[in-house]
Formats: structure tokens, C-alpha cells, sequence
């Protein structure tokens, strides 16, 4: 028999030995979004791996380790996602105190409204998200938790394009726009199908610690680990969304060279145009000018930088093109809310214990 007490923990990990799994129950119906269940799902099962490395199969997705995942629906049965693969769920009946829900999830989806008007569907999701202990929606799942009367008087946030649907149809609900997730109290909510995987790192954040979050992110081969103040679409994608593509080409040289100078004139030697026709062409196609592009590009790099603690704020400051550490503490302040040091010092290992 595996003897816990001869376990030596991890250095870099949050101390964690659950008395019994967390159990992680994530909704399917058809119509949903494959990304959006197996985006959230992955950060859970890929911290059992990590607890378990070097032990025994039959332990580390056991009720030794963190989690333990199932997708539900309320009957057993085959369901087919959007994108035309299919899933199996298990039954999911009454509340069972005996075997709780930690964590719900329900994804978003095109099949998200036939589903959600069936005859008992806004109870049965109600009576499991007022038993369970967390719950969280992403894109169109947010619309089913306001149906449900879950989000009256809370913030949320759902995808950009619909956010305005969702305002506009639940006014009791505190609609964010443009942020990633939004946590309030008990239930989160996400912005669509990517961010899945930036709040299922959020969550194991906050039941395991950072150290372990950070680790996952880095077998996933995330980019960078968006915090929930964080936009849902990046300057340089947003730039590069606008129907004309001329300007893609400099839009990605800015990002390769931050640190230089981006002065007009550079840029529109870039391109091959005078300065004053560059500006001209340059707002009438992306909407803002040059240089508010290239500021948010660099406040966006240095602001990866500082979660991820690299260097002095002073280097980063230097290394992204700002003139001072004053100028950038002002630039930063401005965009994010928060100055560097500040925003630095929230984004700390602050382990959870489980």
C-alpha cells in the first residue's frame, strides 16, 4: 500500500494533500464548444500529473490527487459538439451530498439557447450551482447562469461580440467588457473559448498556488498567463482584425523591435510613405494612430515581463522603449490601473492551500 507519509513534496509546489479529490464537473450539451471543455479541463487534469509525478498509475487521477473530472449532462449519453466531434457524459442527478461538486463548469456554445429552453434545464443548473462550490461559465455558458437568476447584482464578462446581448437582456447583471475572466464571490465567468484556459489556470491558482498554475502554463506552452484584468484581444491582433492588411508587415516589426525608436518618421519609412500621409493612412484603417498602437504594445510586453518577474522595472522600462522608469510608471499607471511595483507585487507566488 503507497505510504503518503514518505512523499517529499515539491519545493517549487504549494503544499497540497486533499483528504478526497475535488470533483470537477463540466457540462455538455450539443451545440457546445469543444475548445471551451477541454480548454478549462486541461489545467485540472494536468495538475494531477504534476503531484503525481513518479507515483503509482492508479493514483494520480485517484482520489489521492487534486481533481477529478467528469462531463455531465442531466442524462447519460452521446452529445456533439460544434465542431462535429462527439463527447460522452455521465448522468448527473439530483445535488448528492455525499459526493459534492467542487467545481462546476458550463461552456459556451451555439447549442447553448435550444438547450437552456427546455423544460427544467434553468432549475436543475440552478439547484447543482447553489450546491456547488464554485462555479464558473465561459461565452455563451454566461448567458445560462443570468437565465438561471445566478448573476443578479454580480459582475461577469462574456465574449466582446455578445456583451452588449447580454447587458442588454439581463440588466441586473453587471456586465464588464473586455476584460478576460471576472470573479465575484463564488462564481466565475469568462470570456469565450481561449480565455477557458487562462480561468482554469486561475482556479488552480487559487487551489493549489501559483508555483503549480506556472508549471502548467509551461507544459501548455502558453504565450503568457492572462491575469482576469487582462483584454481579451491583444493590440497587435486587434491591429491586424481591421479588413486592410497593409499595415500588417509593420504591425509585426513593431512588436519584434519595441526597444527602438518608433518614431513617426521610422515608421513611415517602414511602409515607404511621408510622415504626414502615413498618420492619415495609418488612423483611417486601424482607427487610432501609430503612436497609441505602439504605446499599448509596449505596455502590453512590459507588462508580461513584470508577471513573469523579469528583471528590474528600470531594465524592463529600457528593454521595451520608454525613455525613464518614470515615463513607463506613468505610461503603465495610466493603461493598467496600477503601477508597476504594484502590479509586480500581485503577481507573487501566494500560495492556496487546499
Amino acid at each position: 500500500m503507497h505510504d503518503r507519509r514518505k512523499r517529499q513534496p515539491d519545493a517549487g509546489l504549494a503544499a497540497c494533500e486533499p483528504v478526497r479529490a475535488r470533483r470537477i464537473a463540466i457540462l455538455a450539451y450539443d451545440g457546445a464548444n469543444a475548445l471551451d471543455i477541454f480548454g478549462i479541463s486541461e489545467p485540472f487534469a494536468r495538475a494531477s500529473e504534476i503531484l503525481g509525478r513518479g507515483k503509482p498509475a492508479d493514483l494520480i487521477f485517484g482520489d489521492e490527487w487534486p481533481y477529478r473530472l467528469s462531463i455531465v449532462a442531466p442524462s447519460a449519453g452521446t452529445v456533439r459538439m460544434i465542431s462535429g466531434g462527439h463527447v460522452v457524459t455521465e448522468k448527473l442527478g439530483e445535488p448528492d451530498p455525499a459526493d459534492p461538486i467542487d467545481t462546476l463548469i458550463i461552456p459556451g456554445g451555439a447549442g447553448i439557447v435550444p438547450w437552456s429552453v427546455q423544460d427544467g434545464t434553468l432549475a436543475w443548473m440552478r439547484r447543482h450551482s447553489l450546491a456547488a462550490r464554485r462555479v464558473c461559465a465561459t461565452g455563451g455558458g454566461v448567458f445560462l447562469l443570468a437565465a438561471a437568476r445566478l448573476l443578479e447584482g454580480r459582475r461577469a464578462v462574456t465574449r466582446w461580440d455578445v456583451a452588449a446581448t447580454l447587458e442588454a437582456d439581463y440588466p441586473e447583471t453587471r456586465v464588464e467588457h473586455g476584460t478576460t475572466f471576472v470573479r465575484d464571490g463564488r462564481f466565475w465567468t469568462a470570456a469565450g473559448s481561449s480565455s477557458a484556459v487562462d480561468v482554469g489556470l486561475a482556479m488552480v491558482e487559487e487551489d493549489l498556488g501559483r508555483g503549480v498554475a506556472m508549471r502548467i502554463a509551461r507544459q501548455l506552452v502558453v504565450v503568457n498567463r492572462r491575469g482576469a484584468d487582462q483584454p481579451q484581444i491583444s493590440t497587435l491582433l486587434r491591429a491586424q482584425s481591421v479588413e486592410e492588411d497593409i499595415f500588417d508587415g509593420l504591425h509585426q516589426w513593431i512588436a519584434d523591435n519595441l526597444g527602438a525608436d518608433l518614431r513617426l518618421e521610422q515608421l513611415a519609412a517602414h511602409v515607404g510613405m511621408s510622415t504626414r500621409n502615413f498618420v492619415r493612412r495609418y488612423t483611417e484603417v486601424v482607427g487610432s494612430s501609430p503612436a497609441k498602437t505602439v504605446e499599448r504594445m509596449r505596455v502590453e510586453a512590459a507588462r508580461q515581463a513584470l508577471e513573469a518577474g523579469d528583471g528590474r522595472i528600470e531594465c524592463i522600462a529600457h528593454r521595451f522603449g520608454f525613455s525613464s522608469a518614470d515615463v513607463f510608471r506613468r505610461v503603465f499607471l495610466r493603461h493598467m490601473g496600477k503601477a508597476p511595483r504594484e502590479f509586480r507585487a500581485t503577481c507573487r507566488e501566494t500560495p492556496v492551500a487546499a
